[in-house]
C-alpha cells in the first residue's frame, strides 16, 4: 500500500476514509468498505495491501476479510 502525505482538503479525507463492515467472508471479522469507492474494499494479494472493487469472488472475499 502506498500511503500519501495527509492534506486537509476534503476530497483527500473522502479519499482516505474506509467503514467497518460485516466481513465478507466471515460476519464475525471485519472487512473495510472504501468510502469514495463503494464497491471497493482494502484486501491483501500476494503480500500486498490494495484497494480493488468486488469481484464477487470468494477468493475476493478472503483477501478482503481481516
Amino acid at each position: 500500500m502506498v500511503l500519501q502525505p495527509r492534506q486537509d482538503d476534503a476530497h483527500y479525507q473522502r479519499d482516505a476514509t474506509f467503514c467497518a463492515a460485516p466481513g465478507l467472508a466471515d460476519s464475525g471479522a471485519v472487512s473495510y468498505r472504501a468510502m469514495q469507492f463503494p464497491r471497493a474494499y482494502l484486501r491483501h494479494a500476494f503480500g500486498v495491501l490494495r484497494l480493488s472493487d468486488n469481484d464477487g469472488s470468494g477468493q475476493f472475499a478472503r483477501d478482503a476479510t481481516f
